[in-house]
């Protein structure tokens, strides 16, 4: 019986052996070939690709969308997200390239076709804006540019001098209508030939590409000569080549101050050109302790001389 025993764990510690020995060791280099067969078809789907002079163009709704040229690309073909140096993109409305972007470095989604530049970005209008930023993002679904730090623009100079230089944070442009919003802190000045520099502040700023016309809102302040002019709606007018700044319309309630009077009234016109303010809707002067009331009041040869249509009340202040 005792010998059967031995014989018995004789035969467990042969197979014990023989398992450990021969067995085992194969199974662990069969699991190691998988894992290096498996590591290297991957390897193989992340193959890097490089190319210099890239070009690509992207349509959608059957119309051209944007048109990229970068002198460097890198990326992995089956990702399909590139990483690019010294970008250009130009975005078209109905095959008109009405935004040019250029950048140090660029990123295209594969999937979604969305665009990231940064690095001395500037953004230019078709119709002459410019705009200085370190990003900008491309939402490819929504055809809108955003760039959600600080922004300087510039205007196109016209025959007054230099264009309207701007400060703010938050820019947007919609591509599809044409236009530039800024939506925060807006500081911007207008150097004008007669010395009647415009200096304005306010809570949002819009362009358009389209139309010669900017649009201030919000809290607008505006410096024009040594009038003081606070209303909550800003129009500047350009002519149509937008060669010079012909009217500034501000609208919804307008205050007026300088060192010689105050007026207020529900719209402001300023036609440049002539030099003249004509306030409309119960428009009201105060000059001299005195509260005059028109149809009309108008300030000739930016505010040295007063004249008022159909004056309706005067009243002496106490």
């Amino acid at each position: 019986m005792k010998n059967t025993k031995k014989i018995l764990f004789s035969l467990l510690l042969i197979f014990i052996l023989v398992e450990v020995i021969f067995i085992f060791p194969q199974q662990i280099e069969k699991l190691d070939r998988e894992s290096m067969d498996a590591s290297g078809e991957q390897k193989k789907e992340r193959i890097e690709q490089k190319m210099n002079g890239v070009h690509l163009v992207e349509s959608q709704k059957g119309a051209r969308d944007f048109e990229l040229h970068a002198e460097k690309a890198r990326g992995y073909q089956q990702e399909g997200d590139y990483f690019l140096d010294k970008v250009k993109v130009q975005f078209y409305n109905l095959d008109a390239n009405d935004f040019t972007v250029t950048g140090n470095e660029g990123e295209v989604d594969g999937k979604t076709k969305n665009i990231k530049i940064k690095g001395s970005v500037v953004t230019r209008s078709a119709n002459g804006y410019t705009f200085y930023t370190d990003e900008i993002f491309y939402n490819f679904a929504l055809r809108k540019i955003i760039s959600p730090g600080k922004i300087r623009m510039l205007g196109p100079s016209d025959e007054q001098g230099d264009g309207l230089k701007l400060d703010g944070y938050n820019m947007h442009i919609l591509v599809d209508i044409n236009e530039m919003k800024i939506f925060k802190d807006i500081t911007a000045f207008k150097p004008m030939s007669s010395n009647q520099n415009l200096k304005i502040t306010s809570e949002m700023a819009t362009f358009s590409g389209k139309s010669s016309e900017a649009h201030f809102e919000n809290n607008v302040v505006l410096n024009y000569g040594s009038m003081l002019i606070k209303g909550p709606d800003c129009y500047f007018i350009y002519s149509a080549n937008m060669k010079s700044l012909e009217r500034i319309n501000v609208k919804g309630g307008v205050e007026l101050t300088d060192k010689k009077r105050r007026a207020t009234s529900q719209d402001l016109l300023v036609d440049v050109p002539k030099a003249t303010l004509r306030f409309t809707g119960s428009p009201k002067i105060y000059q001299d302790q005195d509260e005059i009331a028109g149809e009309e009041i108008l300030l000739l040869d930016n505010g040295k001389r007063l004249k008022i249509q159909k004056v309706r009340a005067s009243a002496t202040q106490k």
